[in-house]
């Protein structure tokens, strides 16, 4: 075999090989999970799967609050870490920072119970009522393994449970801040809480709601809410990113045999 025969081969092997990547991305777009990325604090990150395979009005629920904005500058409004008895959970997507100061989340209808996936830590799960078909907004995470969040079959204590609908994982992208996924959630989970009673404009006027679990950072004698500015989805490789990688791929076979030649 000739040494052009073997560049060609080479270029048309790593041409092979980046149209496999693209084919199979394509095919495995549909169930690719996405991730979406929560920025608290504004230079603070943790990333979250989203299990659109095993709980999709869920996470089409969730994403179409997300998509629409209601997430931006939101708040964690709930913090129960501090009663060892209670369920461990951060909990927001109900509350927001806007023009009229803290504001209520407008909301949809609400959407059927999804209840499956155990409530284990650093799960994302939506909040409801009593009524399980009534989660519409709010989300929480939990910090530790709550299977009392579980559904149960229980006749003398029957629990429908919580639609949990993710989980936090490793950072896709780099993070804002070094401390960032698990980390970050136990660092938010240590602050200490402060029972309020704020007035919260709720689209037509103001009422006056109680926070008995608010979570707040202090510094220098002021208390800050904890502010998630924003939810967004983590962006995927692009088919032109793994284009180029495929092409670089094949150039760098190419030069090779070139050497080879020498």
């Amino acid at each position: 075999m000739t040494m052009k025969t073997l560049r060609v081969s080479a270029a048309v092997i790593g041409l092979v090989g980046l149209a496999g990547i693209v084919l199979a991305r394509s095919a495995a777009a549909e169930t690719i999970n996405p991730v979406v990325r929560f920025t608290v604090f504004g230079n603070y990150s943790f990333d979250v799967e989203l299990f659109a395979d095993e709980t999709p009005a869920t996470v089409a629920n969730f994403l179409g609050y997300m998509n629409a904005g209601s997430y931006t500058n939101s708040i964690i409004h709930r913090s129960t870490t501090s009663n060892p008895a209670d369920s461990q959970v951060l909990q927001g997507g109900s509350f927001y920072l806007g023009t009229n100061g803290l504001s209520v989340i407008e909301t949809g209808s609400p959407i059927a119970l999804e209840a499956g996936l155990p409530n284990l830590r650093g799960t994302l799960a939506m909040a409801r009522t009593n009524d399980p078909d009534s989660a519409t907004s709010g989300w929480f995470i939990n910090v530790e393994d709550n299977p009392g969040l579980d559904p149960s079959l229980d006749p003398f204590n029957p629990n429908p449970g919580y639609t949990v609908f993710g989980r936090v994982i490793p950072d896709v992208l780099p993070p804002l801040n070094p401390l960032s996924g698990m980390a970050l959630i136990d660092a938010l989970a240590t602050l200490e809480i402060y029972p309020q009673n704020l007035n919260v404009w709720t689209g037509t006027g103001f009422e006056s709601v109680g926070f008995p679990q608010l979570p707040l950072l202090i510094e220098e004698g002021e208390g800050y809410l904890v502010l998630v500015n924003s939810i967004a989805p983590v962006p995927e490789p692009s088919t032109w990113a793994l284009a180029s990688i495929g092409l670089v791929a094949a150039a760098w076979a190419t030069r090779r045999c070139r050497r080879c030649r020498g």
